[in-house]
């Protein structure tokens, strides 16, 4: 499905089969505007391919090249006893498979888990995960190794932290651009006892250690969780975490989300700040990624309640000295089931795509995966999406990675018969949206052909019975009555919604709602595409 996304009535089905439509309508609005979301390169596709509990894990699954070219890793359970190894798979930019899946981690003791990736433009690629084997003296550490870009595994485990005095959990990476790297996780009570707190350590491409960890905290109050990290293009970094327990936080409420920007020699550039605008109660499971500029975008999941089996996924995106852009955007509509664990990825242009798993203790009781797609003003750019084919199959744990150029990938983790099986879908997305001083106001269309002229249309108040069928004639200044509605009703209504033309409630508003929306338009290209859909006009004056 496309990101295209005014808000208002999703119709999927007239959007995929009209894409001329859609096309049409990005002739209309430049160079005013131009709207652009994302749409499927193929089907879905599974990943994994042999053995089970192949399991998705929250976090960084996915990372794509400069070239559109991606990895994905996943934990996974060859002989259905406890263990577990972290396995990895190579595509090329179209989504070809370079090579099958192969194990990362040398150790093969123990359970391996929580693995997050990131790729470099060689394609080489850094790998970390947490393994509660013991072989650092301790019962649960952090441990990664470096990949090539033929996919070979070069030496053995690295481990991350020298602290070994308490678990290590919850790794996360980013890579920059000469391939060195960052690594956070969660340390437990480490400088703060009996609190965890944020570690992180610095490497070079080949896995030397850039000094010792350090930690990323000011306040130390509670429990400090699931950390993240984003590098943009000079190095420099952002750390995102859970901050507080469920008692206190930095956000004053019972937990929020915080974040520390970082200089590309490890030095912290100001102390932590809140992220969340929305304070009560608690947030967790931030997400984040950082464009070569330094604009980052953050997503997490908040928390009504421990005991309410609700919860939603917000956004925000800062600038590269962390001024925000926009305020927190709840991604989705609606507030009837638990939204979870939510991934993130921004472009070049500063547009990003969010990701999330939904579980609805509710109504049908089914998990699945959705997306949204946003401009870099945080504007919706798409209705909310599942890359699922199939909506019966349970889908859970999704992230998202995308390339400079916003062209992304959905992994996931489907429900099979059996087991769980690691899943991706592509989608390709245009060029970000412009400005222009230059307007367009008035078009004529057909299915074929667009014309465009300077002059402003008003359409007239009353007259019409023939609610969607607003094309005018432009010579006698009135509605042109064919009866038929077509692609020309919609892509004219919908220029009414963004303003470029006037159109009277009475002839384009088909919800009912009292004005004209991009709701009407949707609704108005179901029916030319022949879906069974109901107008619901109000009449015209006399």
């Amino acid at each position: 499905m496309n990101c295209f996304r005014l808000r208002g009535s999703l119709v999927a089905a007239a959007m995929m089969a009209a894409p001329v439509v859609m096309a049409a309508y990005l002739i209309l609005v430049s160079p005013t505007a131009v709207l652009a979301g994302g749409t499927p390169v193929g089907d879905e596709f599974e990943v994994s391919t042999t053995g089970s509990a192949n399991q998705i894990s929250p976090g960084r699954s996915v990372a794509r090249a400069g070239d559109g070219s991606f990895v994905v890793v996943w934990a996974k359970n060859f002989g259905g006893n406890s263990g577990y190894d972290i396995v990895a798979r190579r595509y090329a930019a179209n989504g070809t498979a370079l090579g099958a899946e192969f194990v990362v981690n040398s150790y093969g003791t123990g359970i391996q888990r929580s693995p997050a990736v990131e790729i470099a433009d060689s394609g080489s690629f850094i790998v970390v995960w947490a393994d509660n084997s013991f072989r650092d003296g301790t019962f649960l550490s952090v441990f990664g190794r470096v990949v090539d870009a033929a996919g070979v595994p070069q030496g053995v485990d690295f481990v991350v932290p020298t602290y070994t005095d308490a678990a290590q959990d919850d790794p996360d990476i980013d890579l920059a651009a000469d391939g060195s790297f960052v690594v956070v996780w969660q340390s437990s009570a480490q400088g703060q006892a009996p609190y965890s707190g944020i570690a992180a350590r610095r490497f070079t491409a080949n896995a030397t250690p850039i000094g010792d960890e350090f930690m990323v905290e000011n306040f130390t109050t509670e429990d400090q969780r699931t950390p993240v990290v984003a590098l943009d293009g000079d190095s420099n970094f952002v750390v995102v975490w859970a901050s507080g327990d469920y008692t206190a936080g930095l956000d004053g409420s019972r937990g929020g989300i915080s974040a520390r920007l970082f200089s590309s020699t490890g030095a912290p550039l100001g102390t932590e700040f809140v992220v969340n605008q929305t304070t009560a109660d608690y947030q967790i499971s931030p997400a984040v990624d950082r464009n070569d500029a330094g604009t980052f975008a953050i997503a997490w999941q908040d928390q009504v309640s421990e005991s309410a089996e609700q919860s939603r996924i917000f956004a925000r995106s800062f600038t590269a000295t962390g001024t925000p852009i926009t305020n927190e955007i709840q991604v989705h509509e609606g507030f009837t089931a638990r939204q979870m664990e939510p991934g993130i990825a921004i472009d070049n242009a500063g547009r990003f795509v969010v990701a999330w798993s939904t579980y609805d203790y509710y109504g049908t009781y089914m998990e699945g995966v959705s997306a949204a797609c946003f401009e870099a003003n945080g504007t919706d750019d798409g209705p909310v999406f599942t890359p699922q084919n199939d909506l019966s199959e349970g889908a859970f744990r999704t992230d998202v990675a995308a390339d400079p150029q916003g062209n992304f990938v959905l992994v996931w983790s489907r429900r099979s018969p059996v087991e769980p099986a690691a899943v991706a879908r592509m989608y390709s997305r245009g060029a970000a949206a412009t400005t222009s001083t230059t307007t367009s106001t008035t078009t004529t269309t057909t299915m074929s052909t667009t014309t465009t002229s300077t002059t402003s249309t008003t359409m007239p108040s009353g007259g019409g019975q023939t609610c969607g069928d607003p094309v005018v004639d432009a010579g006698a200044g009135s509605p042109l009555r064919a009866e038929i509605i077509t692609a020309s009703d919609a892509l004219l209504i919908l220029n009414a919604a963004v303003g470029l033309q006037v159109c009277a409630p009475c002839i384009c508003d088909v919800t009912g709602e009292g004005s004209v929306t991009a709701s009407d338009a949707l609704l108005v290209l179901s029916a030319a595409v022949g879906l069974d859909v109901t107008l619901n006009c109000p009449p015209c004056d006399a």
